[in-house]
């Protein structure tokens, strides 16, 4: 063998392994905890594509304050979050509810809520806060089966959580994004929270409307859709947003804390 086939198939061998290194590369991100600690995270390439596609990892990191309205037939319902400590309040005409760090509580003058507040008061959040809640810590990626939808092939990830993370780390859920642009286009996921075992039922979400918010692509309309047989069927429900904000800080008037007269919810 001469010189110069032993340097072409070096040359080969350099080239592969830089393509190997690029599907796998990963980005670092300092990320800010409520105590100010620096913290290094680091991603995927595919998740961190969609990050990237929706404003970055980076510049959501330093966001401290979100809100946004649901509105509803019965009354409007306001969603108030701490980012850093993932602190919550929903306040509504009729009733409030929301996590102070320790505790889940509801308060309301009678039964006007019937469903689980622990369950509630941070479930539109988390359906709202994608992509970027899927780069919280114990997230484990996967590779998912794509998911066609109107003859567009969306590539897929599956998000699972490492144990004892969450109320219910036995949830699983399945990312969809666009093969060209990055951005998110669907989510399934599953519910175990009242089971507390695994489920093979994965309900559907179209992100069908996204806006800029201070730096950051999010969500303006999610709309459910029926799957059967494998396809996606039409819709079946859908929710929109408004008054939404997201700030680097949480304004002053802003509480989180139990209120008196407020009942904590337990399970």
């Amino acid at each position: 063998m001469t010189a110069k086939t032993n340097l072409l198939s070096l040359l080969f061998v350099l080239i592969g392994f830089v393509s190997c290194q690029d599907n796998n590369k990963k980005t670092q991100v300092l990320e800010k905890t409520e105590e100010e600690i620096v913290v290094n995270r680091m991603f995927p390439a595919n998740i961190d594509r969609v990050f990237e596609a929706h404003g970055g990892y980076a510049h959501w990191a330093q966001q401290q304050y979100l809100t946004f309205t649901l509105p509803k037939p019965d009354g409007n319902e306001i969603h108030q979050i701490d980012l850093r400590s993932r602190k919550d309040r929903i306040h509504t005409d009729k009733f409030s509810l929301g996590f102070d760090g320790e505790e889940v509580w509801i308060k309301q003058d009678s039964t006007y809520f019937g469903g689980n507040p622990r369950f509630y008061h941070n479930l539109m959040f988390y359906f709202y806060a994608m992509p970027f809640v899927l780069g919280d810590p114990g997230v484990i990626y996967e590779p998912a089966e794509d998911l066609v939808y109107q003859d567009t092939i969306y590539k897929g990830l599956k998000i699972s959580f490492e144990a004892e993370v969450g109320d219910t780390p036995e949830d699983n859920y399945f990312l969809y994004y666009h093969p060209e642009t990055g951005r998110m286009a669907w989510l399934g996921y599953t519910v175990t929270f009242f089971s507390g075992a695994p489920s093979d039922k994965v309900s559907y979400i179209h992100y069908a409307g996204w806006q800029e918010f201070n730096g950051l692509l999010l969500p303006t309309r999610l709309e459910w859709h029926e799957y059967k047989d494998g396809k996606l069927g039409k819709m079946t429900n859908g929710v929109s947003f408004t008054d939404i904000q997201v700030s680097e800080t949480i304004p002053d008037r802003i509480v989180f804390k139990k209120p008196e007269g407020a009942t904590t919810v337990d399970e």
